[in-house]
């Protein structure tokens, strides 16, 4: 090892000196230096287990998004000791008391993309909570996590890349953008089943060329959610949205009807939020750390491996909001790669009733953990 402006190693040079105590110094040096560990910024992430020696369990922990909200949901789980210091963060972050609108409602303003997110993001981390004091070793070993649309964002929190307080806060600026954009026009949802894929993307296409223009652009209607076999949302355009679902009762559909949700979440309309979504990821950059687990995310529909770089998968969460969701996608993925158990993190239990039209057999290791 030479220092920089020398043309010779210090040994070198005590050697041409000949000064035995500096040779005999740097000789010392040198060994103790070959025999301690080497220096690690990053535990070695191909390698599956944690600190401490232990194996990482063949889990996933998954988290709903935006539509399993109810209003007394909190109610079971208010009073637990690290619930109520989420609650008490949450209110500090949002101004406001999340607790009782999620207690009290009223429903159409717990519905509201504004409330409804933080409320989704908090009741799901108090589920997290709830599984956290009940088993344990479940939460400290699982290998993986995803979340539905808003859920992505409590398995990028559980996975350690930002913390509970700086998650929020971003949850925050992705509600009020989604519902700023949601209100530029009239936009729906429907719930689609029965349908093929292909079949049911040609009728969006139509429904879009139906509708026609709407002041200086074309409409919109794009499949939103691909949640499980012949199940899927679509969002748009509500000239063209309706449009849609006539086509898709005539085309045999088992179920074409409307969401709650008023945005056209996922399409091409909701692109202006994903750019205010990523300056403020960017601008917590150096806050958030390298995923401890595998974080498999809506726009991949596949796994951001642990110790990814954050600004790699700042990225997906600023696509995801003008993106489809590869929901059915994620959970094939993580069967395929050898989760064998999964665990749902929040209110109702929608994401196991889909599991059952994705595997019978993951659905029967599929535990929900309600709030």
């Amino acid at each position: 090892m030479r220092i920089q402006g020398e043309d010779v190693s210090p040994l070198e040079r005590a050697m041409q000196y000949g000064d035995p105590m500096t040779i005999q110094s740097i000789h010392k040096a040198i060994e103790l230096f070959a025999q301690a560990p080497p220096l690690i910024v990053l535990p070695d992430v191909d390698k599956r287990s944690e600190d401490g020696g232990q194996t990482k369990l063949p889990v996933a922990i998954l988290f709903p998004g935006q539509g399993s909200q109810y209003v007394k949901m909190l109610a079971e789980v208010k009073d637990l000791e690290p619930c109520k210091k989420l609650i008490d963060k949450a209110n500090a972050i949002l101004g406001y008391d999340i607790l009782d609108l999620c207690l009290n409602g009223p429903e159409e303003k717990l519905e509201e993309t504004k409330f409804c997110q933080p409320a989704m993001f908090l009741a799901n981390a108090c589920a997290l909570e709830k599984l956290r004091m009940d088993k344990p070793e479940v939460v400290e070993r699982c290998s993986a996590t995803a979340g539905l649309s808003l859920g992505e964002y409590n398995a990028i929190c559980f996975s350690g890349m930002l913390s509970f307080e700086e998650c929020l806060k971003v949850v925050r600026v992705r509600a009020d953008a989604m519902h700023e954009e949601s209100q530029r026009s009239a936009q729906a949802m429907i719930s689609v089943a029965g349908l093929d894929h292909t079949v049911l993307e040609a009728l969006c296409e139509k429904a879009a060329r139906q509708a026609g223009h709407l002041g200086d652009r074309e409409a919109v209607c794009k499949v939103a959610n691909h949640l499980f076999p012949k199940g899927y949302t679509c969002s748009g355009d509500l000239p063209a949205v309706e449009i849609l679902k006539g086509l898709c009762e005539k085309e045999g559909a088992l179920q074409a009807r409307f969401l709650k949700t008023s945005g056209a979440f996922h399409t091409s309309l909701m692109e202006p939020a994903g750019g205010k979504l990523l300056k403020a990821l960017r601008v917590r950059v150096t806050d958030m750390n390298f995923p401890r687990v595998d974080v498999y995310t809506n726009v991949r529909g596949g796994p951001q491996k642990a110790g990814t770089d954050p600004r790699e998968i700042n990225y997906d969460l600023a696509a995801q909001v003008a993106s489809p969701v590869l929901w059915q996608a994620s959970i094939q993925e993580m069967l395929k790669n050898g989760i064998t158990d999964f665990y749902e993190c929040g209110p109702m239990k929608q994401l196991k009733a889909m599991m059952k039209r994705i595997s019978q057999e993951a659905w029967e290791r599929t535990t929900s953990v309600p709030v």
